[in-house]
């Protein structure tokens, strides 16, 4: 792939560097403080360290977007944002406040990351992505370091259908309270494959595994279990 950086002999310091002649260029990884215009309507994904919706606005081919923490992000323009193919979503916590805004007809991957606890916030924002895809959600990523179980079960219930869960705990929690919630009935009726990593397992937790395993006997296909710590074996 060719790539030419031009900057217009007129640009002074904070004006952007325009990229232009790179044909072949399909994703893009930016972080906070770079000043470069891409060939946006190319890009298939992207990266941004910096949330930007006039950005987005240029970018109705991107099938990945993955937003980065940032205490910076520009949340002045509050208008709809529109990405017609986008299939993954890789957001943050703190960017629960801005889901509203876009418009994801193929969505069917979400990931939540760089979150700490838990919150109703966080439960509202699934809902409104699935609200705004018009196919099912498949794959639901949750990346939280104190997952509360009452609110763990709601965001459960607001990503109602994905065929795949993957839950990263931090190494404090302890799993079997939200282990329960997977084994309650009607609780994603449709998932074949659970990948739950971190937290804690105590001697008295496996039950709660087994319960689940139990209940989730017609449907799961693939079952992934790898914790920091554990104090007996099954």
């Amino acid at each position: 792939m060719s790539l030419s950086v031009h900057r217009r002999s007129d640009a002074g310091a904070g004006d952007p560097t325009p990229i232009l002649d790179a044909p072949l260029l399909r994703e893009v990884i930016i972080g906070a403080g770079l000043n470069y215009v891409f060939p946006w309507p190319q890009l298939t994904s992207l990266t941004l360290g910096r949330y930007d919706p006039a950005i987005l606005k240029l970018c109705p081919n991107l099938v990945t977007l993955q937003l980065l923490p940032s205490g910076n992000a520009d949340l002045s323009d509050q208008a709809p944002i529109v990405l017609p193919s986008l299939e993954l979503l890789t957001f943050p916590s703190d960017f629960c406040s801005i889901v509203h805004q876009l418009r994801l007809p193929r969505l069917a991957h979400i990931y939540l990351r760089e979150t700490t606890v838990l919150t109703a916030e966080h439960a509202t924002a699934l809902r409104q992505l699935v609200a705004s895809s018009s196919v099912a959600i498949s794959r639901l990523a949750v990346f939280i370091k104190y997952p509360a179980p009452q609110t763990f079960k709601c965001c459960v219930a607001a990503v109602p259908a994905p065929t795949a869960l993957d839950l990263h705990c931090g190494n404090a929690t302890k799993l079997a309270p939200l282990i329960a919630v997977l084994a309650r009935p009607g609780a994603l009726p449709a998932l074949h494959t659970l990948d739950i990593a971190g937290g804690r397992v105590f001697n008295d937790d496996y039950g709660a595994i087994a319960d689940m395993l139990g209940a989730r006997a017609g449907g799961l296909r693939v079952f992934a279990l790898l914790v920091q710590q554990a104090y007996t074996a099954f």
